[in-house]
């Protein structure tokens, strides 16, 4: 993290420059598939600033390749260059993972050097928008010194340009690349980049294709610390898909996701749609609507929200169905979802020239698997699939709430795809349900 804010670790990391890695004979580990860890020929990049462990270079990178995971045996000799940095905590538990972070994110919630301080999560497939996204987060910017961001960039390298930032902003921004072929969707590839927060209050979930309102920083900490307990309040939508539409357009169209439709996706998941947030959709005295729904493309709170929902790296392959799994989890460990106040990020929707959907091959039997994990942490199914129960106690719902109550609260009925839509009504706090605005 910058120096300058003193952002670290519990036990402060010592950072190398950035530093292209490639393991001898390219072998390296890619993913994980389910328990089983995948080697695969090709390269990733690991670029660096990432945080050292404090353990031996052999125990680290034994770490980094999961030799040690779940039992797993060496299954090929590793050489390595003294000055290798490995990409930390790739393959850690869940358990460890929140003990790990469960005194930085104390940190970063009270301390007076993270105040305002936003993590920005950017998965990139092949994005040739990528680098002008991150010159937008930082050209428009309020307060760039204190935005930081991690990416994890799926790239051909040989013929894809690398995501870069502006060069006077280049230390705040970490990356992991790796080769587009080994991609496993964008669940796995947000899972990475949660793996580089480094202490920063806030943590921000947008895509590789942004575009940012000046001052977006200012406007968006103001309004997470004006909505009601902030310290539990998590900002999402889906963003409008024009600049001109950015800030108090003279459309008054700010998108709340508020209804779904099951056409065109696997059976008991659904596609999230939106409608407007007027002031109709407020309740009394509050400053945004309520939402029952996130957005990946759009998702901004205390970074809180994923050491009570730590990413889910058990989940190739998905795509529809990650938002709700994801709402799922947060409301039912406590957590509100909101609109944001005004258009503050635009979004390039549509066909790009690259698409993993595309290029990649996706394993049927992989992807069967995830939905059916998905569709039993969400009570569809009674038990899980033999082939991905994987940390699921740990992986599953919180512990505030109930699932059912989440179903009430957004409407959905997933067993027999049917939804009561959320649009044109408020959530009433005290009552708990949801009044007719309209």
């Amino acid at each position: 993290m910058d120096a300058e804010l003193g952002l670290a670790y519990t036990t402060r990391p010592k950072f190398k420059k950035t530093k292209r890695i490639l393991l001898p004979g390219n072998f390296l580990v890619i993913c994980v598939s389910f328990s089983v860890l995948v080697f695969l020929a090709g390269s990733i990049l690991f670029h660096s600033r990432l945080p050292a462990n404090s353990s031996s270079k052999v125990e680290r990178l034994e770490s980094t390749l999961g030799i040690n995971h779940l039992g797993s045996k060496r299954l090929l000799p590793i050489e390595y260059d003294v000055d290798y940095q490995e990409f930390p905590f790739l393959l850690e538990s869940v358990q460890s993972f929140v003990q790990r972070i469960s005194p930085r994110i104390e940190w970063s919630q009270s301390n007076p050097k993270a105040k305002d301080t936003i993590f920005i999560s950017v998965p990139s497939y092949r994005d040739t928008l990528c680098s002008s996204t991150l010159e937008q987060i930082f050209r428009k910017a309020r307060n760039p010194r204190r935005v930081f961001v991690g990416v994890c960039d799926q790239i051909d390298p040989e013929h894809d340009p690398e995501c870069r930032a502006p060069e006077e902003f280049k230390q705040q921004v970490r990356y992991v690349r790796m080769h587009y072929k080994f991609s496993r969707g964008p669940t796995l590839a947000r899972y990475i980049v949660s793996k580089l927060w480094d202490g920063e209050e806030f943590f921000f979930l947008i895509d590789a294709h942004s575009h940012f309102l000046q001052d977006w920083d200012e406007i968006l900490v103001d309004q997470a610390r004006r909505l009601p307990e902030p310290s539990r309040a998590i900002i999402s939508h889906y963003p409008v898909a024009e600049d001109r539409l950015l800030g108090f357009n003279e459309y008054r169209h700010l998108p709340v996701i508020c209804k779904v439709k099951w056409e065109g996706v696997p059976k008991n998941f659904m596609l999230q749609l939106c409608e407007d947030c007027t002031r109709l959709e407020r309740n009394p005295g509050e400053i945004s609507c309520v939402s029952a729904f996130i957005g990946a493309g759009f998702t901004f709170g205390p970074a809180r929200m994923i050491l009570d929902v730590p990413y889910d790296r058990y989940l190739p392959w998905l795509f529809q169905g990650e938002e709700m799994l994801m709402a799922a989890r947060l409301w039912t460990s406590g957590w509100e979802f909101y609109a944001p106040i005004t258009n503050l990020m635009s979004h390039v929707y549509g066909t790009r020239n690259h698409s993993y959907f595309g290029e990649v091959t996706r394993n049927p039997a992989e992807e069967e698997a995830t939905f059916n994990r998905v569709r039993f942490l969400m009570g569809v199914i009674p038990t899980p699939p033999e082939t991905n129960t994987f940390e699921l106690k740990d992986l599953g719902m919180g512990k505030v709430r109930t699932l059912q109550e989440y179903l009430d609260f957004s409407g959905l009925d997933l067993i027999n795809g049917k939804h009561e839509s959320r649009c044109g009504k408020r959530f009433d706090r005290k009552l708990r349900r949801w009044i007719d605005s309209r």
